[in-house]
């Protein structure tokens, strides 16, 4: 996942598909940063490639929150497909390269 753990830890197979399932829950995601308003644009200090300091970054941390929440979503209609994912992936795999140096 985003954030590198598991969702509901501790709960077996069964409990989470009953979360899922039956009581459709969804996965609880990370906010994200502002991609205005970096830290570092306020005085802080970021290390290079962090989020802060790369704006792209945090925007583009918004937009994989956004991906993923649509591909959880409960109801199957309203999922994306596997090729508008794909096709979004190699869009923004495009604009970073463009936005790299």
């Amino acid at each position: 996942m985003l954030t590198g753990s598991r969702p509901w830890p501790g709960l077996t197979h069964q409990q989470t598909h009953q979360r899922v399932a039956v009581e459709l829950q969804q996965l609880q995601w990370p906010p994200c940063p502002a991609p205005e308003a970096p830290p570092a644009a306020q005085g802080a200090q970021s290390s290079p490639g962090s989020l802060e300091a790369a704006p792209h970054l945090a925007a583009l941390m918004q937009q994989l929150v956004q991906l993923g929440k649509a591909c959880t979503a409960p109801a199957p209609a309203a999922r994306p497909t596997a090729e508008q994912v794909e096709a979004q992936l190699a869009a923004w795999v495009e604009a970073l390269a463009a936005a790299t140096p």
